[in-house]
């Protein structure tokens, strides 16, 4: 049985992060081997960016709708490991929230 949490414990945003990590892992294996879907199938649904290459804003935007995503999950080497990745990040963000909106102000 689980111990009830102390509310006053406070934890790291790593462990946070871990914790998430985890949690996720555990929902997918479970889900592939229900059948829910294949392993083929969730990468399908999976989009990495690696920022050190080359990524049009425009392919996000295209997986980000056919597969309905709503909740996009930003995450990788902080910027102590991997200098102007905040920048990176937020540049290719930026391009992807405002190529989006002007893909749907031009549909109406």
């Amino acid at each position: 049985m689980a111990t009830p949490l102390d509310p006053k414990q406070v934890i790291s945003f790593e462990e946070l992060l871990m914790s998430h990590v985890v949690q996720q892992g555990a929902l997918t294996r479970l889900l592939v081997e229900k059948g829910i879907f294949t392993r083929e199938e969730f990468l399908e649904m999976v989009r990495v960016v690696d920022l050190s290459r080359n990524h049009d804003p425009v392919s996000v935007i295209e997986w980000a709708e056919a597969y309905k995503i709503r909740v996009l999950n930003v995450a990788g080497p902080g910027e102590s490991k991997t200098p102007r990745i905040y920048g990176k990040a937020v540049e290719f963000l930026r391009g992807i929230f405002t190529r989006k909106e002007l893909l749907e102000m031009a549909i109406g």
